[in-house]
């Protein structure tokens, strides 16, 4: 009975992840269509850069910058 359960459980966990996972996408594209859109830039315009070397959760300080620029 027990294993039962514990399988049901497991089986209702993973419905329940698909189900997050599937909303997710629904509000990533709602917010890249509605806030983000396409960005396009002229030369001369100033923008930032992204630091990819210190992205990694535990590879930058607390208040340093992620953003390098302007450029």
């Amino acid at each position: 009975m027990r294993i039962h359960n514990l399988l049901k459980a497991e089986e209702s966990r993973s419905k329940a992840r698909e189900c997050f996972k599937q909303q997710q996408e629904v509000v990533k594209r709602w917010f890249n269509k509605h806030k983000v859109g396409t960005k396009e830039f002229e030369i001369g315009d100033l923008v930032l850069k992204w630091d990819h070397p210190h992205d990694e959760k535990g590879k930058h300080m607390k208040f340093q910058q992620l953003w390098v620029g302007p450029f």
